[in-house]
């Protein structure tokens, strides 16, 4: 018995292709996030001199250090790195999964 209902493999999904940089990307978000731990240490230096540091100011300068090799990284990546591409599959908006066409 022949069945009229003809079923496309892979119907209601469209291959689109993005470029990007996933190295760059990561370690760009790390160092905004990053950014708000080092605004947070900062204020351990106002108004100190170097007499008075304790442990507290070292991990302080810890983080600034981390900060400011994340922001190299970043920079080293962004000209570095070669753009990859990659292949998503995607809902196709127009395309209605009741209907087997």
């Amino acid at each position: 018995m022949k069945s009229n209902i003809l079923i496309v493999e892979g119907g209601g999904w469209i291959a689109r292709k993005s470029t990007g940089r996933p190295r760059t990307r990561f370690f760009g978000f790390a160092a905004v996030i990053w950014l708000a731990v080092s605004l947070c240490a900062a204020p351990v230096f106002m108004g100190r001199g170097l007499s008075s540091w304790g442990y507290l100011e070292f991990l302080g300068i810890a983080v600034l250090v981390a900060q400011g090799v994340l922001i190299i990284l970043t920079t080293l990546f962004f000209l570095l790195e070669r753009p990859r591409t990659r292949t998503e599959l995607q809902r196709d908006p127009g395309h209605d999964v009741r209907k087997l066409y």
